[in-house]
């Protein structure tokens, strides 16, 4: 059975980083052709996200890191990439 769990864990990891890097290329696209303020800060935002769960994946797969400190990573670049976005609607 745990093996299932991994398979499947790995496997949502896999699609949640697809999207993840469809939306940042979709909005470095978008900062490419408008080359406006913010569009550029959409775009850090969605990069940082984007970098927040490939990190988290790879920590947890080829470190031995506990878990709290691998989510406290991926929580710090949320927190930038939230942060991004929030400029980019201001």
């Amino acid at each position: 059975m745990t093996g299932v769990i991994g398979s499947l864990s790995t496997l949502l990891a896999a699609v949640a980083l697809a999207f993840a890097l469809g939306i940042s290329a979709v909005s470095f696209r978008t900062f490419r052709r408008e080359r406006t303020r913010t569009h550029r800060n959409a775009f850090f935002g969605f990069l940082f996200l984007t970098v927040g769960v490939l990190i988290e994946e790879i920590l947890l797969v080829f470190t031995r890191l506990p878990l709290h400190n691998i989510h406290s990573v991926e929580s710090l670049l949320f927190v930038v990439g939230f942060g991004f976005l929030y400029l980019s609607l201001r």
